[in-house]
């Protein structure tokens, strides 16, 4: 996790989105042009043939019979094993060798399709066609595992930090009915939820301490099984520590746009580019604290200093 405040945390599906590729089929193999069209031998019927000699033989002459019958041996061994050895399918078409004409005219027609197919997905695969195909994928729910919805309810009894309310004008005037609370997700209350057809942000406001329980909250690790448990499902978690929403409300809010429009733009969200907008927007930085960090920040009554 960063060491600073703001921290954006993002599903991995989004990572995942950003250096995907569309699907690309092997190169079909063009058929050879017809160099001899050869009819398969019939070996159950050649075997028939020789055994009904054999019968009729053994009534005649029981002697010539029997050299029939090594004849006969000869010749189904000969057949079987030239039967083994006889060339694949694949090899058959590649030397130009069909059944018939019809055979090679129907493989032509599969391969002008699958010529066809592996092209288009190739055109995909370059840079402005790539671009515009993982944007139609973000916004795709079809897309079976990728940024998906969480379901969440409304609830009133989540406890609130004294900071939120301030906090939530703000966002409802910048981003207007996109912004909720009161919203119960799975296990846990978000301090805010920015919900855009296929965006949600989880919005949190970290404090120290809690001035009603009188004990450290929100020190690094202790929020981690949480923030997993919205990133594994699609959501944009983004934490900012008190002192900044109180002190930089409007700036924090300009940092939430810069971090949905790099979305919507499928960047790359990264430390340089989070640490890039903070200085454009000269947002504090605060941060992080440990347990006894908190502690002692609760022992020195922190807050006061800013609430």
């Amino acid at each position: 996790m960063a060491e600073t405040y703001p921290i954006v945390l993002l599903p991995q599906n989004y990572i995942n989105l950003i250096g995907a590729y569309p699907p690309l089929s092997s190169l079909p193999t063009k058929p050879t042009a017809i160099k001899e069209i050869k009819k398969p031998k019939n070996f159950t019927s050649k075997a028939i043939t020789w055994s009904i000699i054999v019968v009729i033989t053994a009534f005649v002459n029981i002697q010539i019979a029997f050299v029939t019958v090594g004849v006969t041996i000869i010749v189904l061994l000969s057949n079987l094993f030239s039967s083994n050895s006889k060339m694949t399918v694949n090899e058959r078409i590649k030397a130009g060798i069909y059944e018939s004409r019809e055979e090679y005219e129907e493989l032509a027609k599969i391969y002008e399709n699958d010529i066809a197919q592996y092209r288009k997905q190739k055109e995909l695969r370059e840079s402005n066609n790539l671009r515009n195909w993982r944007l139609s994928e973000l916004n795709d729910r079809k897309y079976s595992g990728r940024i998906s919805k969480h379901s969440f309810s409304s609830e009133h009894n989540a406890q609130k930090g004294v900071s939120e309310e301030r906090f939530y004008n703000t966002l409802k005037y910048h981003f207007g009915g996109k912004i909720e609370i009161n919203q119960k997700v799975d296990y846990y209350y978000p301090d805010f939820v920015y919900s855009d057809n296929s965006l949600f942000i989880d919005i949190e406001i970290d404090e120290p301490y809690s001035l009603l329980e009188h004990k450290p909250i929100h020190y690094r690790g202790s929020d981690t099984k949480r923030n997993n448990s919205f990133t594994s499902s699609g959501w944009i978690v983004i934490r900012f520590s008190e002192e900044q929403v109180i002190k930089q409300a409007d700036n924090c809010c300009q940092f939430i746009q810069q971090i949905i429009n790099a979305h919507n733009n499928l960047e790359t969200i990264d430390t340089n580019f989070i640490q890039s907008h903070l200085t454009q927007l000269n947002l504090l930085q605060i941060k992080t604290w440990n347990e006894q960090e908190a502690i002692s920040m609760m022992n020195e009554g922190y807050r006061k200093n800013y609430i």
